[in-house]
């Protein structure tokens, strides 16, 4: 809880990052980074293997494709509207 409050987030959204349910901006690592001293290659862990690394990229895909799509059913009904 000490590192939430330093950081000025609630528990939660830390909690939520730390379990990788959500991703953390690149300004909260940089800030996490400081308050604990380290840099970001020490606090995301130098070994990172490559079946983290390949979920990381599934997830971040996943993520763009819903934005896509959802762009897309704005824009359809757009046109359609018109």
């Amino acid at each position: 809880m000490e590192l939430s409050k330093r950081l000025d987030i609630t528990q939660k959204h830390l909690s939520i990052i730390e379990t990788g349910t959500q991703f953390a901006s690149a300004n909260l690592i940089e800030r996490i980074c400081e308050e604990l001293n380290v840099s970001p290659a020490a606090l995301f862990g130098e070994d990172l293997n490559q079946t983290y690394m390949d979920k990381l990229y599934a997830r971040l895909a996943t993520h763009f494709e819903n934005k896509i799509n959802w762009l897309h059913t704005i824009l359809s009904s757009e046109i359609k509207s018109k």
